[in-house]
């Protein structure tokens, strides 16, 4: 665990919320839903809006981007000087 930050999060419009541990991405999961999708095992909707792109913590609680930088912060991470931007990408903490 990184930051205090376990690993990345996507929250469907059906209220399924997949989470995958460091060093996944979010690429990754919607990679693995697509896959699954073609195949017809499973069945969600694409695409996955920014607000419900997230991170999880120890407690598998779904954070926003927004959130999980207060929690990085919090935890010792230092933004960089090219991400200014309120929120923090997987890609940011490993």
């Amino acid at each position: 665990m990184r930051y205090g930050i376990k690993g990345v999060a996507a929250r469907y419009n059906s209220g399924t919320i997949i989470q995958l541990p460091e060093p996944f991405n979010h690429h990754h999961i919607f990679w693995a839903v697509a896959q699954l999708s073609e195949k017809k095992q499973l069945q969600f909707e694409q695409p996955v809006m920014p607000e419900d792109q997230g991170f999880y913590t120890e407690d598998k609680e779904f954070i926003s981007r927004e959130e999980a930088l207060a929690i990085a912060i919090s935890n010792g991470y230092q933004p960089t000087e090219y991400n200014n931007s309120g929120h923090i990408f997987s890609e940011d903490l490993w």
